[in-house]
């Protein structure tokens, strides 16, 4: 009992730290993240001319700036022989692997969807027998794996391979209705930027389903209406 009194005293007192936090540096971290995109559009070799394209494009590079954050960064120290490759001191890597340290946590339903959006089974998340988090054991599953799917997520164009019921977009969008960023980051801002990850994610998968499934019927038309003109000749 002791231990959950001071797990939920460390879990306040770490709220009220992030509050104050995002006070100090929450527009910076926008500006960051904007000067990023215009930094990687600058340095394209060719210009993306279409605007749904461009738009993707911008969202994608969002999403790698929000994931790269919990990178674990290195840089090489020495030369030749003596040259080794040491750990760079990362903030919100190290958030990432205190939220680890919580023996309970709020809205798991989110951190249970987020597992499943990265493409972990079932299996490796729940508690044996039911279909609830088990945040006891499923907490292990944050490393660097984890983060690298973040990077490497597809946002755009057709996925193969199969997906179950509760990895697609619907189930999980489902889920978490009614949970909003607000909730989350007064719980814990790191939860609260993963939470932010995982919702921009969705709504432009969702968004990129949708365009491909108009630019298909529009060639569609077009290709009938071609072959329907040359009928006509």
């Amino acid at each position: 009992m002791q231990k959950l009194s001071n797990d939920r005293n460390a879990r306040v007192e770490i709220a009220n730290a992030d509050t104050e936090w995002m006070k100090e540096n929450g527009e910076k971290l926008k500006e960051d993240e904007e000067q990023y995109v215009e930094d990687q559009f600058k340095a394209m070799e060719e210009e993306i001319e279409d605007e749904d394209e461009r738009f993707f494009h911008s969202i994608k590079l969002k999403l790698q700036f929000q994931a790269d954050m919990f990178k674990q960064k290195t840089k090489v120290e020495g030369e030749g022989e003596e040259a080794k490759e040491e750990e760079v001191p990362n903030e919100w890597r190290d958030r990432l692997e205190a939220v680890k340290q919580y023996k309970v946590i709020k809205y798991s339903r989110f951190i249970q969807c987020l597992f499943y959006f990265l493409g972990y089974e079932k299996e490796q998340v729940v508690e044996p027998g039911t279909q609830k988090l088990f945040w006891k054991t499923a907490k292990d599953l944050i490393n660097q794996d984890f983060v690298d799917r973040m990077l490497s997520y597809q946002l755009m164009g057709a996925k193969s391979g199969e997906f179950t019921k509760y990895q697609k977009l619907n189930y999980i969008e489902k889920t978490i209705e009614g949970i909003t960023e607000q909730q989350i980051d007064d719980f814990n801002l790191t939860f609260g930027r993963l939470f932010r990850w995982m919702k921009l994610a969705i709504e432009n998968r969702k968004a990129d389903v949708i365009r491909r499934k108009a630019l298909v019927s529009r060639h569609r038309e077009e290709r009938e209406q071609k072959i329907k003109a040359k009928e006509d000749r």
